[in-house]
């Protein structure tokens, strides 16, 4: 598992308490190797620099979260569409 991070662009944390010494080792490698770490939690456990926190309840939090991904990714497909279609690299 430790070996993904390194191909990893983000990695999201929601609900956890770092209470295992895995996901511990997750959240230390994703910070080392530059991946965006985003953490859903209740409140901040997170010391890492650079974390994106998205601080609240996870079952408000994640179904918004989900949209601003699909939002953004629908946004991204049609503009690399577009972008294949003009010809444009």
């Amino acid at each position: 598992m430790l070996s993904l991070l390194a191909t990893m662009d983000c990695l999201i944390v929601v609900g956890s308490k770092l209470d295992t010494k895995i996901s511990q080792q997750v959240i230390k490698k994703a910070g080392e190797t530059g991946c965006l770490v985003i953490e859903v939690n209740p409140e901040s456990i997170l010391i890492l620099k650079d974390v994106k926190k998205l601080i609240g309840d996870c079952n408000e939090v994640v179904p918004q979260l989900c949209k601003v991904i699909q939002e953004t990714t629908e946004t991204y497909l049609a503009l690399k569409a577009k972008e294949d279609i003009d010809g444009v690299d």
